[in-house]
């Protein structure tokens, strides 16, 4: 994987996505076990942001976001294979 692309929503709540990790491997069920490509800070209303994932290789790309009771809101996510 090239690089995994996170769009956030745009209409409110922009900080709900704020410490998502993004896991990227072959475990279906345990996504712990994948390593992380990347972690968000901050993506404004509306806006999409590109982690580069380095030739990152896995078939499984899990987003998630740590902690109790917090809403995880994506608007897109595009996975990109290397060229």
């Amino acid at each position: 994987v090239h690089s995994v692309a996170i769009t956030n929503r745009g209409d409110c709540c922009r900080e709900r996505l704020d410490g998502a990790e993004i896991h990227l491997g072959d475990s279906a069920f345990s996504w712990k076990k994948n390593p992380i490509c990347g972690t968000i800070s901050k993506i404004g209303f509306g806006e999409t942001y590109s982690f580069n994932c380095n030739g990152m290789e896995g078939r499984f790309v899990t987003i998630v976001l740590p902690g109790d009771a917090k809403s995880l809101t994506l608007c897109e996510v595009q996975v990109f294979r290397p060229t």
